[in-house]
């Protein structure tokens, strides 16, 4: 089969997947033809199979902006003259999909049905391509695709929450080439890059503002406040639970008596709660109050001196 591949050459997830999967199509016997504004970067060499074909965007002074959609929907009529073209595959809604469309039309007044395949990556219809700028012409794209396919089924969800989809859209997730990875026999242990019990955390994406990289940042610092404040484990908090008992009956006297005593466990909050709560009421304490939400339990008791007395005299 005869394939045009339309993408960004960047080195952005839509852009690699779109030319890895053209790679592995041309392994396959299929002749791809790559259509964008410079040769992929993942692309080393061309092979009798493989082509790219380069859109020419001229400057005139009239534009303030350049009309690269008008260009790319003129190359892709071309390539698909000259080499017999049987399918289009656009990824990226913006401006791919659209201008892959037009490049449609002006095929339909040759007398050439070239079914298109429109794949949706995240951001150009999360971000860019929900603007209320692009928002019709991106949605207009989607639904005269004959196949619409999303990398994940949050993108599907999100794609048919923000626009009136009426084609039906495949979920194929993202993969990855394994004759590209080279495994080790040697088995990764956690020791050897962190503690037993630290946490092993990753983000991985490129560092632009829509990642939000800051966030992420901050919610690295969440994690490793919280982890230091329920780093006790198990049995130490039942040793805890008897020191508080002794200081109780230690400092206890006649008068009334508030002690607040704070406790940190790697259990979580309800079951350090629930653990509390009996032990005291093993004890005789009485529950007068609290704050589920904000973890805190109150307790009154009473603690009754005991004297013990002894004599050397004979009972009578």
């Amino acid at each position: 089969m005869k394939i045009v591949i339309v993408c960004y050459p960047t080195f952005g997830g839509s852009g690699v997947v779109a030319t890895e999967l053209g790679l592995y199509l041309v392994k396959k016997g299929h002749e791809i033809h790559f259509i964008t504004y410079r040769q992929p970067v993942r692309i080393q060499n061309l092979t009798p199979n493989l082509y790219f074909h380069e859109v020419h965007v001229p400057t005139y002074d009239l534009f303030k902006y350049q009309p690269y959609e008008l260009a790319l929907s003129s190359k892709i009529v071309e390539v698909v003259n000259t080499y017999n073209i049987n399918l289009l595959h656009v990824h990226y809604a913006i401006p791919h999909a659209y201008a892959a469309y037009m490049g449609k039309k002006m095929l339909e007044d040759q007398g050439l049905e070239i079914p298109m395949i429109t794949t949706l990556h995240g951001t150009d219809i999360t971000l860019v391509g929900s603007h209320p700028f692009y928002k019709k012409a991106v949605q207009f794209s989607i639904n005269h695709s004959e196949y619409v396919t999303a990398v994940s089924q949050s993108l599907k969800d999100d794609t048919e929450r923000l626009f009136e989809i009426t084609s039906d859209i495949k979920v194929i997730p993202n993969f990855i080439d394994l004759q590209k990875i080279k495994f080790r026999d040697v088995p990764c242990e956690k020791i050897q890059i962190a503690a037993e019990d630290e946490l092993i955390i990753t983000h991985v994406s490129n560092f632009r503002p829509l990642k939000r990289i800051l966030d992420i940042l901050k919610i690295f610092k969440i994690i490793r406040r919280v982890k230091m404040t329920y780093s006790l484990n198990s049995t130490l908090l039942l040793t805890i639970l008897l020191v508080i008992g002794l200081f109780f009956f230690l400092r206890a006297s006649s008068k009334d008596r508030t002690t607040v005593v704070e406790i940190t466990s790697s259990q979580k909050p309800v079951e350090v709660l629930n653990i509390m709560y009996e032990w005291l009421q093993l004890r005789g304490w009485k529950q007068t109050g609290g704050d589920f939400d904000k973890r805190i339990l109150i307790f009154k008791g009473q603690v009754i001196s005991c004297l013990l007395y002894t004599s050397d005299a004979d009972d009578e």
